[in-house]
């Protein structure tokens, strides 16, 4: 009879590799093997993203590459103390919506916040087993067009190698008239905030787009200078757009992101709402036609 520390170990090893079947609406299903060993790390870091395309994607995942945009500490762990037939995609939106409107019930984290990063996915997130946090309270201002981005980066992190980085990052888009929270348009510019240099008397590091599907996660690095300065001047060009139409609803039809030629064009999220079927019920819900095709990296 095996004794009562065998039998911890033998559930450790079967913890490591969990494997956990998700349902992605209109996107299908996909079977994740799970290391809950690195996800403690998230835990205790206090960051806990999931990545989507692994719907699309239907292969293993590692403990790097889990993105929902903006989950925070426990609700993963939450997730995992589901009985197993309650471990689905469903399940994690409820428990990370209802985990953030318990602190920002105005805030632009909500549902669709939520449902845009499933869809689309934003951040590729670097091994977290030997990250170190080089920052706290990072303020960041930079100037878009007419429009002023002013944030803060919660905490930050450096990869083993002293380049990759992963932040817990809330902005606010202000321009003169009145104050601009578009969750779409924050998550507009992330590319730019992340692929800037970042530096300090006491931190300095790169703030790295880390890709947005897999093709461009793993090439992220070989992204053309000129590309990511395209996509920047055409988001700066669109908020002028914006403040011309003077205010008007990025969903109304009267403005729109013109960023085609550009790498990252296909997961821009306003880019994604103006190709949404007119006359849909909801903003939230994205069909798998509604999303563009992925981009080859070869392209």
């Amino acid at each position: 009879m095996p004794h009562a520390h065998d039998r911890t170990e033998d559930n450790d090893d079967v913890r490591r590799q969990t494997e956990i079947e998700v349902e992605v609406p209109d996107l299908g299903r996909a079977r994740a093997s799970i290391s809950v060993t690195a996800l403690k790390r998230f835990w205790r870091c206090e960051l806990a993203y999931w990545f989507a395309y692994v719907a699309q994607r239907g292969q293993p995942v590692s403990a790097g590459e889990w993105s929902l945009g903006a989950i925070v500490h426990g609700t993963l762990q939450r997730l995992f103390n589901l009985p197993p037939e309650r471990r689905s995609f469903e399940s994690l939106l409820e428990l990370a919506l209802a985990e953030w409107r318990v602190d920002h019930p105005t805030e632009y984290f909500d549902h669709l916040y939520l449902a845009r990063s499933k869809a689309a996915g934003i951040f590729r997130v670097v091994d977290v087993q030997q990250v170190q946090v080089v920052g706290t309270e990072v303020a960041v201002a930079q100037t878009f067009g007419r429009f002023e981005l002013k944030g803060r980066i919660d905490l930050l992190y450096r990869d083993h190698n002293g380049t990759n980085v992963v932040a817990d990052y809330k902005t606010r888009l202000r321009w003169p008239k009145s104050p601009l929270q578009d969750p779409m348009l924050t998550m507009l510019t992330y590319d730019t905030l992340l692929s800037a240099r970042y530096s300090s008397p006491d931190v300095a590091t790169v703030l790295e787009l880390l890709g947005l599907d897999p093709p461009v996660a793993e090439r992220s690095n070989s992204i053309m200078a000129e590309d990511r300065a395209r996509h920047r001047s055409e988001i700066a060009r669109h908020l002028d757009r914006l403040a011309a139409a003077d205010g008007t609803d990025i969903w109304s039809g009267r403005v729109r992101p013109s960023c085609d030629s550009c790498a990252f064009h296909d997961h821009c999220p306003a880019v994604l709402e103006a190709r949404r079927p007119k006359g849909s019920a909801s903003r939230v819900a994205l069909r798998a036609e509604d999303l563009p095709p992925p981009r080859r990296s070869d392209q």
